[in-house]
Order: structure tokens, then C-alpha cells, then sequence
């Protein structure tokens, strides 16, 4: 199947001196006003970014998270330069750029300066993030044009998000491939876990996790169990003990929705032989991602008739 890229291309001249934007896709010319792709007539760092926001240094995406509705983000950002021309004739120009996620968008903003010479060439910006294209012609020295995309509606933290920025004019391009990993948003709960016995025998062991988590690993230790049945519809894979005493495992991978309740119902068969105690550990541990979440949970114990 043949992929078709959108090409948004501007005159920066025109976009100053109109205050309408116009894209050209697939060879129809429409009247554009979007705030998703914007040209500022003065350093868009100069002044920070829109009014309100403050933009942080990057910090890995597990390690942070957005306060909704307070405008903080956080930024990849580089820069780079070259000198073109010879003799008396010698420029200098840099490109910076800085990049964010807020709640439901991504940015690229992108800064263009000729730094020593006496040249006022102008640039041509392409932005691209995930295949969607935006041309900015004819920008001026000293400026920086914006382009953003609405991220998906089901993201989730560390989701990547791959962008490439092409300058060209006044020598050389210069060129920067990146990919950022979204910084989630954080939310307003905690994390729980606790179980419950249904009327069949089966347990039904609830989690909430306060971040979203991806091909999460949940693993339940049952020691004495000799067969289960998950009545919940999940699969699970059974790493069962080798020796008198070592525990079976049941791990269940899938996604985990922040601060959303997510249910295992599973029915156990006791193992009696393992011990002479009276009852059989069925559970003694619920992991996350190889963290232990089971607190201040009992085991569950299922007694044994030894007669």
C-alpha cells in the first residue's frame, strides 16, 4: 500500500504579512489557521514558549511525569552550526531546536540564526514528526517556525515519537534525526492491591497501578498448587517447581492502565502432599515488572484433609 505524507509548505513572508497560512496536500491549495504550525517574528526561546509554559530539561520518561494543567514540560533540545563561504566571506549559521510533549500534543519548534557574517540568507525548515511533513520557506535569520501533531488518544509514557529537521540555505544542510519518548501524565491516585474469595472458591485479585505500564509482567507465587483455572480469560504461563517446596509461578504480560482497577480471577487446586501442615499456600506473592505489590496481604491458605 502506497504510505502518502502530508506536505504543509509556507512563505514565511506571506505568513507575517497576511496572518493566514495556506498547506498544499495532494495538489489542493486550502486556507490554513491551525495553531498546530506557527512562524514567530521573534525567537520563540527568546521569549520561552507559549505564555504560561515552562519547559524543563529531558529527564528519562519513567523517571517523570506531567502535573495536569500546570504547563510544565519537559525538553529535548540541541544545536549546531556551520560555517560556509571563504576569505571576507565567511558565515556562520545555527540551528537549535527544542521538542516536547504536553498532555495531548507533540512540538518541534525550530530556531534559525546566522551567528558571525554579513549574510541574511534565508532558510528553508522542514519538520517531520511521525511522516507528517511541514515546509517553512524564505524564514529569516533570527526566527522560529513550530509544527505539532495530536498524539494518539490511547498514549502512554515512554510511547516513542521519531522527528527529523532539515535546514537548508546558506551552505551545508543541517540535519537531525531524533526520537523522543513521551513523558506521561501523571495521575491522581494510588496504588493498590487486594483480593477477595468468591462464592465458587476462586480469588479475584484487584490492582490499581498509579503510572501506565506496557507489557507489564504480573506474577502470582503458589507454592502448593498442583493445577489452576483462570476464569478471568487471561493466559497465563506456568513455570512450576522442580523440587518439594519450590514455588509455581503464574505469569500473566499485558498493558496496565493507570489508575485503573485491573482484575485476575483465578480458581486453585491445592497441592496436600507438599507438607504436613494442615492447609496448602496457594498464594504468597503478587509481582509487577518483578516488584513485589502484595503489601500487607495474608497468604491464602486452603485446608487440608490429611485422613
Amino acid at each position: 500500500m502506497k504510505k502518502t505524507i502530508q506536505v504543509l509548505r509556507y512563505s514565511f513572508y506571506g505568513a507575517l504579512m497576511s496572518g493566514t497560512f495556506f498547506s498544499c496536500q495532494t495538489e489542493d491549495l486550502l486556507n490554513y489557521e491551525s495553531v498546530d504550525n506557527l512562524l514567530f517574528q521573534e525567537p520563540l526561546f527568546a521569549r520561552g514558549t507559549d505564555l504560561g509554559t515552562q519547559l524543563l530539561d529531558y529527564v528519562e520518561c519513567e523517571s517523570v511525569c506531567i502535573e495536569p494543567d500546570s504547563n510544565t514540560y519537559y525538553k529535548m533540545s540541541d544545536v549546531a552550526t556551520s560555517t560556509s563561504g571563504g576569505g571576507a566571506n565567511i558565515n556562520t549559521k545555527e540551528v537549535s531546536y527544542e521538542a516536547y510533549n504536553s498532555e495531548d500534543s507533540f512540538v518541534v519548534s525550530v530556531n534559525y540564526d546566522i551567528i558571525s557574517g554579513k549574510s541574511n540568507a534565508h532558510a528553508e525548515i522542514t519538520i517531520s514528526i511521525n511522516g507528517n511533513t511541514v515546509v517553512f520557506e524564505n524564514v529569516e535569520k533570527s526566527n522560529t517556525v513550530s509544527h505539532s501533531i495530536a498524539l494518539p488518544v490511547d498514549w502512554i509514557a515512554c510511547d516513542e515519537i521519531s522527528f527529523q529537521i532539515t535546514q537548508k540555505g546558506l551552505g551545508n544542510p543541517i540535519i537531525f534525526e531524533e526520537i523522543y519518548q513521551l513523558v506521561g501524565v501523571c495521575d491522581n491516585c494510588e496504588e493498590s492491591f487486594s483480593y477477595a474469595e468468591n462464592e465458587d472458591s476462586s480469588y479475584t485479585f484487584t490492582y490499581i497501578s498509579e503510572e501506565s505500564l506496557r507489557n507489564a509482567e504480573v506474577k502470582f507465587t503458589s507454592p502448593h498448587i498442583v493445577d489452576f483455572e483462570a476464569l478471568d480469560g487471561k493466559i497465563y504461563s506456568v513455570n512450576p517447581g522442580n523440587l518439594k517446596g519450590s514455588p509455581t509461578v503464574l505469569t500473566w504480560t499485558g498493558d496496565i492502565e493507570a489508575c485503573t482497577e485491573i482484575t485476575f480471577t483465578i480458581s486453585f487446586v491445592p497441592d496436600c502432599d507438599q507438607n504436613n501442615a494442615g492447609f496448602a499456600n496457594v498464594f504468597t506473592d503478587f509481582k509487577v515488572n518483578d516488584i513485589s505489590k502484595k503489601g500487607e496481604n495474608s497468604n491464602i491458605r486452603i485446608s487440608c484433609d490429611l485422613e
